[in-house]
């Protein structure tokens, strides 16, 4: 059986970790595999005769609009055969990072056009407020109203102003909740992007109807809700850009234990001192280290003596003295003199790569009341479908039986005004 952790790009929410562990265990040959929201790593056991990382990477883009990376992805540095299949790890980390980054950025910028997109909604809400904007009446219509005489109805200018503002920056804004949304939904399965996918767009539906067709809903009270939709884009977007720092912030210990990395070493090849970038040391090689310089691998000394700082590994304070024959831990610094020693382990084998593996293991380990969490999380969003389903079936078939409704008010088009709410009120997601 083979344990690997590879970084997931794209998970957002609680559900989508319910989503890729239920897709990826699915997979012939997966024993186990365990999603970290907060570390947005995948942590997975499959027998390699059965299965390989192509299905499960295959199973991954089948969940949505997620990206597993590996060595393969990204760009990748000419080596030799030998030394390729140490650079897994440090590729992982880099091309992950880089992506999150992108991601944070595209992120920000989201964030930020929308922000502004959002100020006129502001000021008609403040203008709304001190009460001099009014309903639906086409009479008290801030801009007055355009009458389609063919169709014998009006359309309300200042609603028609709200759907020109609005409709760029729910599509543009939300265009990443609606493809993970839509995602999901062809692999019959039903996310956070989910519910605020349907929300937003009832909202946006509805408020289309209402401002294009008013005598859809002549018979009840109405007002239109794109504000609303956008609001609620522009809150999301915002969390998980906040989300996306935190997330940053948690991931430093990795960065900084990366950072004690020596980036080449002093590689002694048919006779001749050859300087070659960390990732080509392979198993064997004599390297030569100087004063001042971090040892770049583990291994064990051939020639000379040396005092080690090792605290940034040990922990130890002192200085050790190491003499031919004692072992080198890689990232240590030599402090006084030159000598060369073998490579005993590279890549993925050295004691400072082993500690990095500890450590994302232990960010991937959850907390008891996270498993809580996501076991809620994981019917909220049909849970929520359903309350506004059967919502609306009480208010059109029972609605009018009860007297809850006004024999004039047409029993569907409230049923649907009502559902519409109970959607836009769960939009916040806050259990995501």
């Amino acid at each position: 059986m083979t344990k690997e952790i590879y970084p997931i790009i794209g998970i957002h929410c609680a559900s989508c970790k319910m989503l890729l562990e239920k897709m990826v265990g699915k997979v012939n040959g997966v024993s186990n595999v365990n999603v970290n929201f907060a570390t947005e790593k995948m942590t997975v056991v499959y027998d390699e005769n059965i299965t390989s990382l192509a299905e499960i990477k295959t199973a991954v883009s089948k969940a949505g609009s997620y990206e597993l990376i590996d060595d393969k992805s990204g760009p990748t540095l000419a080596s030799p055969p030998e030394a390729a299949k140490h650079k897994k790890s440090q590729n992982h980390h880099d091309y992950a990072a880089m992506m999150k980054m992108q991601e944070y950025k595209v992120l920000k910028r989201r964030v930020m056009i929308v922000g502004i997109g959002l100020l006129p909604f502001i000021i008609i809400m403040l203008l709304m407020l001190r009460g001099l904007v009014t309903g639906m009446e086409m009479s008290t219509a801030p801009l007055g109203y355009i009458r389609i005489d063919a169709m014998d109805y009006e359309i309300n200018l200042f609603y028609l102003l709200q759907f020109l503002l609005a409709t760029p920056l729910l599509f543009w804004g939300g265009k990443q909740i609606f493809e993970s949304a839509w995602s999901a939904l062809k692999a019959k399965n039903a996310n956070m992007d989910t519910l605020v996918a349907i929300g937003t767009l009832t909202a946006w539906i509805f408020s289309t109807v209402v401002t294009f067709f008013p005598n859809v809903f002549h018979q009840i009270e109405t007002h239109v809700y794109f504000e609303a939709s956008v609001f609620i884009i522009f809150f999301i977007l915002l969390g998980r850009l906040l989300e996306a720092r935190a997330k940053n912030q948690a991931n430093d210990a990795i960065k900084s234990l990366l950072k004690l990395q020596a980036k080449e070493a002093s590689v002694i090849r048919n006779g001749e001192e050859t300087k070659v970038p960390l990732e080509e040391v392979i198993k064997g090689d004599i390297i030569i280290v100087r004063p001042g310089e971090k040892i770049p691998v583990d291994g064990v000394i051939t020639q000379g003596e040396s005092t080690i700082d090792e605290s940034m590994v040990t922990g130890e304070s002192l200085p050790v003295t190491k003499s031919i024959g004692q072992f080198v831990i890689g990232a240590t610094i030599n402090k006084t003199s030159s000598f060369e020693f073998k490579a005993e382990k590279v890549g993925s084998e050295t004691m400072l790569s082993q500690i990095i593996r500890l450590v994302e293991e232990a960010q991937g380990t959850e907390a008891p009341i996270q498993k809580l969490a996501d076991r809620i999380s994981a019917v909220f969003v049909p849970g929520v479908l359903l309350v506004a389903f059967l919502t609306f079936l009480f208010w059109l078939l029972l609605g009018p039986e009860l007297g809850l409704i006004g024999a004039e008010v047409n029993p569907f088009t409230f049923a649907i005004y009502i559902a519409t709410t109970t959607l836009i009120i769960a939009c916040p997601c806050a259990l995501g």
